[in-house]
């Protein structure tokens, strides 16, 4: 049918104006840790997005690969790159772990763009051993921390670098991102061009300098409109001088690489310290053991405060783990005050159509077990 339509040489029709500040795009948030909300973004948005982008892909690559979910705004981020750039697009209807290694090497796709979970795939599953994926480059990510264990895993196996980048649906894309000459462990790169960004401290809400953690905040041409029919979340995203809040903590080292550590609202708070899930499940996710984890914030029984709590996946056919174990792994490679002090089994951990972990369902689940544990028994 394409070929049909080349053939015949159509004139290109004759398109009436876009305004660039109409709203053409309403994509909803994730929705990880609250409602999901209308994303309101304008022409302009999209396209200074696909050129920033392009920015961080400077070299020509004769084949993309779609397989995120379309409606995920990075999948959109890429397939408007792949028209601007001239870049031939690879489409796979759904995920089968052979027909996307097999798609992979025959057309030899050096850089892949995956939701974490495929990521964990590539660094984890047995089938992959079957494939020859030496000529991939590097493996891009983005909507989910990946920590430093997965990198290694990933680099170790098959010789590519995973690279994450950082942005929201709320920019149309990515804020931040490494190249594949210029990058550091667990960094999302370096700010995209025309892109600013703030470091607020949480705790005493200045603006903070390099390799000091606080919420991020950013201001940069592909930046939303603001949320459909929702006044309130609009006052509370921007501030007066036009800067978007995240919601995400992280810092800006002293060269501008970023680091994100977690979302503001998931952070565990004990004894005054601020304990990321993120890392700790960076931790779990290099046990042996353990396929997949989410932390959560759980409650001493005889205090009333909050501890770091795991909930735990363990790997099919794995030799059997204790929870005292489990905790001491974690333990020997963390701050004291990081330790995780409660785990409990699960069979799957939740997560988006985008493989985002859905924390707030098991955050809901453990404030379910602690109001049951609270509540007086009756003595009957």
């Amino acid at each position: 049918m394409a070929r049909g339509l080349i053939a015949r040489d159509l004139p290109f029709p004759e398109l009436p104006p876009v305004d660039p500040e109409a709203i053409v795009a309403l994509p909803f948030s994730s929705g990880t840790t609250a409602r999901p909300k209308g994303v309101e973004l304008t022409g302009r948005a999209i396209f200074s997005a696909v050129v920033l982008a392009s920015a961080a892909q400077e070299d020509e690559i004769p084949y993309m690969l779609g397989m995120l979910p379309f409606f995920h705004i990075l999948a959109t981020m890429i397939f408007h790159v792949a028209l601007y750039r001239g870049f031939a697009l690879v489409i796979l209807p759904r995920f089968d772990p052979d027909d996307f290694l097999r798609v992979v090497c025959k057309y030899k796709i050096e850089v892949l763009s995956l939701a974490p979970p495929l990521v964990q795939f590539i660094a984890n599953h047995p089938i992959v051993d079957k494939y020859d994926l030496s000529h991939v480059k590097y493996l891009g990510s983005g909507g989910a921390t990946l920590g430093k264990e997965a990198e290694d895993a990933v680099f170790n196996r098959i010789g590519a670098k995973v690279v994450q980048g950082y942005g929201m649906t709320e920019f149309a894309g990515a804020v931040s991102y490494p190249t594949y000459d210029t990058n550091r462990p667990g960094s999302t790169g370096q700010l995209l061009p025309n892109t600013e960004m703030r470091v607020q401290s949480l705790a005493t809400g200045e603006f903070v300098g390099p390799n000091e953690t606080g919420e991020l905040l950013f201001r940069t041409p592909s930046m939303m409109k603001g949320y459909y029919n929702n006044p309130e979340e609009n006052r509370a995203a921007f501030t007066a001088d036009g800067f978007a809040r995240t919601g995400d903590v992280g810092y800006i080292d002293e060269d501008g690489f970023l680091f994100i550590v977690d979302r503001v609202k998931e952070m565990i708070k004990y004894k005054g310290h601020q304990v990321a899930p993120a890392e700790l499940e960076d931790v779990l996710h290099g046990h042996p053991a353990i396929a997949d984890s989410c932390c959560v914030r759980g409650k001493h029984p005889e205090t009333g405060e909050e501890i770091p709590k795991a909930f735990v996946v363990i790997k099919e056919g794995a030799a059997p783990v204790s929870t005292d174990e489990i905790m001491e792994f974690v333990s020997s490679k963390v701050a004291g005050y990081k330790r995780v002090r409660e785990v409990e089994f699960i069979d799957a951990v939740p997560k988006s159509l985008s493989g985002k972990v859905l924390r707030r369902q098991l955050q809901i689940l453990q404030n379910e077990k602690i109001k049951a544990a609270s509540e007086p028994r009756s003595r009957l």
